[in-house]
């Protein structure tokens, strides 16, 4: 087995950010996940072909964040494009436009799949 300089128990947000910073640093970094993804409940799961948001699904205060900060440490900043919505509330960016929430959720996905959607998230 190799040396490490640092085991990260749990890949969620704060493991996977830790990880990349130390390694960023040089460090010999193991991050191990119980899940087969890491993100935590920073991450998305397929059910019947929809995409479902486990826990959170954005983060605020673009490049000023956390997600910014945490990509300046690793020298990242630059592959992220910050798109900011110009009307604050519940709005989803998807396919280069704002889609209101829940106000135009019908718009996004076809009738014909809106009650396989609701059946899945009441499950």
């Amino acid at each position: 087995m190799s040396k490490y300089d640092v085991v990260i128990i749990g890949g969620g947000i704060g493991g996977t950010a830790s990880g990349a910073i130390l390694a960023s640093h040089g460090l010999k970094t193991l991050l191990i996940e119980k899940n087969q993804f890491i993100g935590g409940r920073c991450s998305t799961y397929e059910k019947e072909g929809f995409k479902i948001d486990i826990g959170v699904h954005s983060f605020g205060r673009t490049s000023n964040g956390p997600l910014g900060t945490v990509l300046r440490m690793i020298n990242m900043e630059d592959a992220v494009d910050w798109v900011l919505a110009r009307n604050p509330g519940p709005v989803q960016y998807y396919q280069g436009k704002f889609w209101k929430f829940p106000k135009e959720l019908e718009k996004l996905i076809p009738p014909s799949d809106f009650s396989s959607l609701i059946k899945i998230l009441s499950d």
